[in-house]
């Protein structure tokens, strides 16, 4: 079926193309004359189609650090194990990654013929799941092997790429209506094949029911999905703003043990769970938790004892594996910590907010945060001031996403206010940034929110600590914090140009706004993407930006921005932007503020 489809793609996609190529030729046979418009236009998607179909190649890239049987012996012994009871050949690479997840591929070969079987392992995983829940998981994905999918499953990814490649082709020329045959294709193709990776996984699903028991699979599922949506909450909320404030946790794992035990994960995995019964999707690659629960009650399967030892036991040095893998999630350059230090790491990006709410609007009191609380057009140019990648930003989350900057903001300038006077700043996983005193405690972006929201009065904030928060107090800056007056402004350039405009400036001077939506959809996430000639890269090469994008399009944000120059000793680059309403934002997000 997946040869077919790639076959049927690929006859269909060149007759459409040869047809295209082959207009101006009829239109000269039977009218003995040639438009050039005909001819550029025709020959143009033509030969765009074709070059889309011409297959890219995709570097291997490791997914997480490398494992022996010598370094991990115990692990091994229990793949092995599992292994020989299916009949199935021991996986050649295995690799641990710092996802709740689990998967097996083959790399290399063809069509599954001298490829080497690897298999992925979530560090996550070993760190909340029994013996017996990991046996689950490993006969599930060997399942994978026995079930004869992976060796096709490069067939499929690769049609679907070249499905891909060839609507952001077509879209970069303006092929309205080509792109409608190739994307009516490509919704068929991704319905029909995820229908049949849904089935694939409940057949892998019989195999860990039979091999490791019923309740071993059903309650692993269970803790899977409600740990893998919790642990993404976690990094979103505690250790992504790190990152922002210039540090990382040495050991993110430890602070999600602790988050895992603290009493806002028991809000977090309630509301989880509501996320985790949704009805399926026809585009899912997975059955529903419910679905599997329910197929795993048809599976016959003698009873298995439960072995309740921690899956963590079966790593050597565990923390050293922790730690290895935490390192790899953080962005270079950043600072290393420990989970103790997140009191004093929040106080100093709280006290470097303040400053720079200070500095960018000079006199700045407890009367210019509550103008900039409750007045619409105070929120936005102060947002704007703070935050330049909402420059230009007009979709109608926009105020919304004002707000909440000055409220990050002018929670920050209120806590650095208040410290000046004695207040401390106290800190704990799960929990928002609180400032106490005495028997005090005050969650300052609470009382904000409660302000903006209507809840309180804007003059409520001053009843917090009316000796202090009163008209003219500012925060005190050192000599160090004041902004230098010889300080050099950044100088971004814009050139627009077709199909691709042109950014060229500072490297370090270079902000994307918000704007996913002005060439793919609503924006969701920010990406750290590696941007490179050809575009979009998996590899090491090229140059990482920080790139807004709707998860649905991000893996054709290559093709939006691509590196055309990078001087590493000037930091000057030279990008090539798609859009050029984007290229135009960024330059525009990119200017110092008045």
């Amino acid at each position: 079926m997946a040869l077919g489809f790639l076959l049927g793609f690929y006859l269909v996609a060149i007759s459409i193309a040869l047809a295209l190529i082959a207009v101006p030729f009829l239109e000269y046979a039977a009218l003995h004359r040639v438009h050039f418009i005909v001819l550029i236009a025709s020959v143009g998607a033509g030969a765009t189609i074709l070059r889309a179909l011409i297959p890219e190649r995709t570097p291997w890239r490791d997914p997480g650090p490398r494992i022996t049987a010598a370094q991990h012996p115990r692990l091994f012994e229990r793949i092995a194990r599992i292994a020989g009871q299916m009949g199935v050949a021991m996986p050649t690479e295995v690799y641990l990654i710092p996802q709740m997840n689990a998967f097996v591929t083959e790399r290399g070969g063809f069509l599954g013929f001298g490829a080497r079987r690897v298999m992925a392992i979530g560090v996550p995983m070993l760190a909340i799941e029994n013996v017996s829940q990991l046996d689950a998981t490993l006969a599930h994905e060997l399942g994978h092997y026995a079930g004869g999918e992976t060796r096709l499953s490069g067939v499929i990814y690769a049609t679907r790429r070249a499905m891909v490649a060839t609507l952001v082709h077509l879209e970069a020329r303006g092929s309205g209506l080509l792109q409608k045959p190739f994307g009516a294709m490509l919704a068929a193709y991704m319905r029909i094949t995820q229908a049949i990776s849904r089935q694939q996984e409940l057949v892998a699903d019989s195999w860990s029911v039979r091999l490791a028991g019923r309740e071993a699979h059903v309650t692993g599922l269970g803790l899977e999905q409600t740990h893998g949506l919790a642990l993404e909450v976690f990094v979103q909320t505690e250790v992504e703003p790190l990152h922002r404030a210039g540090r990382a946790p040495a050991n993110v794992f430890e602070g999600y043990r602790r988050f895992a035990a603290s009493p806002a994960f028991a809000r977090v995995s309630s509301a989880l769970e509501r996320v985790g019964s949704e009805p399926a999707d026809p585009y899912d690659s997975h059955p529903t938790l419910a679905e599997r629960i329910a197929f795993a009650a048809t599976v016959e399967s003698a009873p298995v004892p439960m072995d309740t030892t921690p899956a963590s036991t079966l790593l050597d040095d565990a923390a050293a594996v922790e730690a290895q893998l935490s390192s790899t999630m953080a962005p270079e350059g950043v600072e290393a910590m420990t989970w103790d230090d997140v009191g004093d790491v929040w106080a100093t990006h709280a006290r470097r907010s303040a400053v720079r709410l200070t500095t960018a609007s000079p006199g700045f009191d407890i009367a210019a945060l509550e103008r900039a609380l409750t007045d619409a057009a105070e929120t936005a140019r102060v947002a704007e001031l703070l935050v330049p990648s909402l420059r230009g930003y007009q979709l109608p989350d926009r105020f919304a996403r004002s707000r909440a900057a000055v409220v990050e903001f002018g929670a920050c300038w209120l806590g650095a206010v208040l410290a000046e006077h004695g207040w401390t700043l106290t800190a704990e996983l799960g929990e928002s940034v609180r400032m106490r005193l005495g028997d005090t405690t005050l969650d300052l972006r609470a009382r904000l929110m409660a302000v903006v929201d209507g809840a309180e009065p804007v003059t409520a904030l001053r009843a917090v600590a009316p000796d202090v928060l009163r008209e003219g107090v500012v925060l005190t800056l050192t000599d160090a914090e004041r902004p230098s007056p010889t300080a050099r402004a950044p100088t971004v350039t814009f050139t627009r140009g077709k199909p691709y405009s042109e950014v060229s400036g500072r490297l370090r001077d270079l902000v994307f706004p918000v704007c996913c939506a002005r060439y793919t959809g609503p924006t969701d996430t920010q990406y750290l993407i590696t941007i490179t000639k050809e575009g979009l890269s998996i590899g090491s090469t090229g140059i990482t930006l920080a790139l807004y994008a709707c998860p649905r399009h991000v893996s054709n944000l290559g093709y939006v921005v691509r590196l055309r120059r990078h001087d590493k000793q000037t930091d000057q680059v030279v990008l090539a932007v798609l859009s050029a309403d984007y290229a135009e934002l960024i330059a525009r997000a990119s200017e110092p503020a008045a």
